[in-house]
């Protein structure tokens, strides 16, 4: 895995969560996070609060919607952070060497330059020490390269 993360979207309204999951509301849920791929996208784009996500993604419904479609759950069980550990370490990052250094006026503004430092910076410069000090982008290329040579 090349560690390159997706700039995306960033919400740009606030909304308050919905405090449960029934009936029509919870198989929108469920079609919306299969089709886009994303269940955090579809939490925030429905309002739901992140503490909403894991009754949502235990369910069965959700489960079974899944395996319908050959989708694979990464979902650990209860108390389990390391698979959390790559997302924290990748914030921790972000925070670190753009968010606490620079003073954003608007959220537009720290939209955009966080995209700029994410795209432009993280994903084509920033060396990682678990690629072999190279860049995702690098390391992409290089494995598409050998991927190449070995198909020849």
């Amino acid at each position: 895995m090349s560690k390159s993360k997706s700039g995306g979207q960033a919400p740009t309204t606030e909304s308050k969560p919905r405090r449960s999951f029934t009936g029509e509301f919870k198989k929108e849920a469920v079609r919306l996070a299969i089709e886009r791929g994303n269940v955090s996208a579809v939490a925030r784009d429905l309002g739901i609060g992140e503490s909403m996500l894991a009754p949502l993604c235990a369910s069965g419904d959700f489960q079974g919607r899944l395996e319908s479609a050959g989708i694979s759950c990464s979902m650990s069980r209860r108390g389990n952070c390391w698979d959390n550990a790559p997302v924290e370490s990748y914030f921790g990052t972000l925070k670190q060497e753009l968010v606490h250094r620079c003073d954003f006026v608007t959220r537009a503004a720290a939209r955009s330059k966080i995209f700029e430092w994410l795209e432009v910076w993280y994903n084509r410069h920033r060396r990682h020490s678990s690629l072999g000090y190279i860049s995702p982008v690098e390391f992409e290329r290089q494995a598409t390269l050998s991927s190449a040579l070995l198909n020849w």
